[in-house]
Order: structure tokens, then sequence, then C-alpha cells
């Protein structure tokens, strides 16, 4: 039987929305597209997932090796563009806290950057007070689909994989969490994902 629905966040419960954030503080379109390829396209982005290096580090080696007006750009981007970096679905708050009126327990799951989170939670992340606890990557310095990070979830609210069913827009993620044991959806839209879920409630 199903207790826990874990969520991840981007992409499923928040829309990311880089290259309107910074349109949206007067960058042009081709300017804020090569922004974001500079910055959110480098691999290196994913050590900001994981948490390890500080984000300066990262800062600096996405910089490196573009031209001084790309360089203004990715400032920009880590200083002001973040706080409009993303935006709750208006589905999200509502979705969340209907399963827990239910008696569902409500946790999230991210891949998300500490220092980003710390900045969205105040302004992006209005269903905060609708879980019952989460796990962020940046936090705790592994990213999904390692194992450590399910299983961390797991141990920290002392949760039974069985019991569980994570929700995430990346297969590769829900896979890994199948491997630890817990029922998975790979979210493609709100519709599809809350259908899926519906028909697990009720098996």
């Amino acid at each position: 039987m199903i207790r826990n629905i874990v969520f991840d966040v981007g992409s499923v419960l928040v829309r990311v929305r880089p290259e309107e954030a910074m349109t949206d503080l007067g960058f042009d379109k081709a300017k804020a597209e090569e922004t974001v390829r500079a910055t959110l396209g480098n691999p290196i982005w994913r050590e900001l997932d994981r948490g390890v290096m500080k984000k300066e580090d990262v800062l600096a080696a996405i910089k490196e090796g573009h031209p001084s007006s790309v360089q203004d750009g990715i400032d920009f981007f880590f200083e002001k563009a973040v706080w409009n970096f993303v935006k709750p679905f208006p589905y999200s708050r509502i979705w969340l806290s209907s399963l827990r009126e239910r008696g569902y327990k409500v946790f999230l799951l991210s891949n998300y950057p500490a220092w980003l989170w710390s900045v969205n939670e105040q302004n992006a992340f209005d269903f905060l007070d609708c879980i019952d606890g989460k796990v962020v990557s940046g936090f705790e310095q592994v990213i999904k689909p390692d194992p450590a990070i399910y299983q961390l979830l797991l141990s920290r609210y002392s949760l039974l994989a069985p019991e569980c069913v994570f929700l995430d827009d990346v297969e590769e993620n829900v896979a890994g969490a199948r491997r630890e044991g817990f029922s998975g959806i790979v979210f493609r839209s709100y519709e599809q994902a809350s259908a899926e879920l519906e028909e697990l409630l009720k098996a």
C-alpha cells in the first residue's frame, strides 16, 4: 500500500524558465539563450546540484573561455535572474495539499543547488507548508540517481520503500528509485502523472 508520495521539484512542481527570467529583466532573446547555454547547458552546472564545489568556483569555471560580453550575462544570471528562475505551476500547492488531506505523507526529493534553493524558497516555492519533509541534493552532496539519496530519504523519515511512489520528469531518476524499491512514475504532464498516481493509489 502506498502511504508516501515523493515529488521531484523542477519541471514537476515548478516551471523552469531561465530564458524568460533573462528577457523579463531586459536581455534580448538571443543574449538570453546564449547565457542559458553557457550556464545550465554547461555540464559543470551539475556540480552545483551535487553541492561539493563552491558556487564561486563553478561560476569561474563556467565563465572560462567565454568573451566578456557573455561573462557579463553569466554574472547577471547568477546574481539577478535566479530570483525569477522558476515559477510554481498553478496545480502544485492544490495537488500536494489534497494528497495530505487524504492521509498521504508528501515529500520532496530534488537535485537542486543549495544556494539556488535558498533563493527560490523565498519567492517560488509556495507549497513548502504542504510537505512532510525533503531531501535536496545540494545540501546533502549527493544527487539522483545515486542510490544513497533515495536511502537518505527513507532513513531520515523512517519510510519503507514499498510504501513510497516517486514522481520525476527524468526517467533515469525514476529508474533509480525503482531499483531501491519505490514505485515510480515518469512525469510528463500533470494530467498524465496525476492519473497514473490515482490508478496506483487505488491498487
